[in-house]
């Protein structure tokens, strides 16, 4: 009987201890309760968002529908509460891939804040170095046509244009839907282009140039003549062949209309037929 005392204080410490610590809990959850009412309420501040999208640097694409796309990707709230559009937590990286993928004469894009809850959207666009025209070539055809950039990357649908405006490459793809793939590997693409322009150089004018399979290469001259080469001949030594085939006496003295093919797929041993 003399521990009762004892027994009944130490009870009542327990209690209070306890109702202590529900109180501290409860502050706590009201402090954090409180900080992330404040947090949401902070984050949706009219001052915070984004109320306007500046896009700069298009020529083929409409600035518009660039600007709708974004301000449709920025739309909405995380979680249903913190808006999308807010300044510190736009998804910047995303909107960038996302234009760069469902938009193909985009080459790069940058975006940034600006003042005000405005977000700049900067597009450095392709541009046009010449088309590819399908797999094959076929005579007396319009063929639909793509425009290349200069690494060969196929980015739009070229309109029909009533002069060769742009050399026209032919040959197969990878995938059958052209854009957004490389007609060639960007590095044997911009031999061919220098390869080219050193026969336009020479005064020797191309019409057109196709992939005839694995291993050969078809050149359409102006004159209708077709030069055939092998892939994996070095494009100096061809350059220097059809050189020295065209300052030829017997190619001076020959009509070219008449010439079918020259092939310079042997070496330094040059071919040609005329037509029948």
């Amino acid at each position: 009987m003399l521990l009762q005392p004892k027994t009944l204080k130490t009870g009542k410490l327990a209690r209070r201890k306890r109702t202590l610590f529900l109180f501290k809990i409860a502050g706590l959850l009201f402090f954090l309760g409180a900080l992330f009412v404040g947090i949401i309420y902070a984050f949706n501040r009219p001052e915070l968002l984004i109320s306007n999208v500046i896009v700069s640097g298009t020529s083929s694409l409409g600035a518009p529908e660039l600007k709708q796309f974004v301000e449709d990707k920025i739309a909405g709230k995380y979680v249903y509460l913190i808006p999308r559009a807010n300044v510190l937590l736009y998804p910047k990286q995303m909107l960038e891939k996302e234009l760069l993928s469902k938009f193909k004469p985009i080459r790069e894009v940058t975006i940034n804040r600006g003042v005000w809850g405005t977000l700049l959207v900067s597009i450095d666009e392709r541009e046009p170095n010449a088309l590819w025209c399908g797999e094959n070539r076929l005579e007396g055809v319009i063929p639909e046509c793509y425009f290349l950039d200069e690494d060969g990357f196929i980015y739009m649908q070229a309109p029909v244009f009533s002069e060769n405006v742009y050399m026209r490459f032919y040959g197969p793809l990878e995938n059958g839907y052209p854009l957004g793939q490389f007609f060639l590997e960007p590095s044997i693409y911009g031999s061919l282009g220098l390869f080219v322009i050193s026969l336009k150089d020479e005064g020797i004018p191309v019409a057109d140039f196709s992939v005839r399979d694995d291993h050969d290469f078809e050149v359409h001259l102006g004159s209708g003549i077709q030069v055939l080469f092998a892939r994996n001949q070095e494009l100096s030594t061809v350059l220097n062949n059809m050189r020295s085939v065209f300052a030829s006496d017997e190619f001076k003295n020959t009509n070219l209309s008449t010439v079918d093919y020259i092939d310079l797929r042997f070496g330094n041993k040059v071919f040609y037929k005329l037509l029948e």
